[in-house]
């Protein structure tokens, strides 16, 4: 599948960044930068709107690398390569659920694919549900 500039954004934008609070100039400003992507920068009197700007700076920084043919600096959890560059393979892994009770204890095995394409959503916490 090939990966158009704005798939690509979508994705990197959606990577675990670490978000640094930066003290305002004025009392009720917000500052929030990027520790990996230094020119992402939002300002804003709101948390809404510094978020919002946030995120648009970081659209830019990303979409400037991607312009030169250039990885965008990454969060040191991503796996490389990304899923557009050369070499990337598809993987998949099993999932392994083991419920033990004091009368038995039950296995299940299932396929999980740990890579997401342009457009999947992933769960987060508030999803998750605990074993009975």
């Amino acid at each position: 599948m090939q990966w158009s500039r704005e798939q690509q954004i979508f994705y990197l934008q959606r990577l675990p960044w670490t978000i640094i609070p930066e003290p305002g100039d004025d009392p009720g400003d917000f500052v929030l930068t990027i520790a990996e992507v230094p020119a992402a920068i939002g300002t804003g009197t709101s948390e809404k709107a510094v978020i919002a700007d946030l995120f648009e700076s970081l659209a830019s920084a990303l979409a400037s690398y991607l312009d030169a043919n250039e990885r965008p600096p990454l969060p040191r959890r991503v796996r490389l390569p990304l899923p557009w560059e050369a070499g990337y393979r598809k993987s998949s892994q099993r999932r392994v659920r083991i419920v033990m009770s004091a009368h038995s204890s039950e296995i299940e095995e299932e396929p999980i694919n740990d890579v997401l394409t342009p457009f999947e959503v992933t769960s987060g916490p508030q999803d998750w549900v605990p074993a009975n």
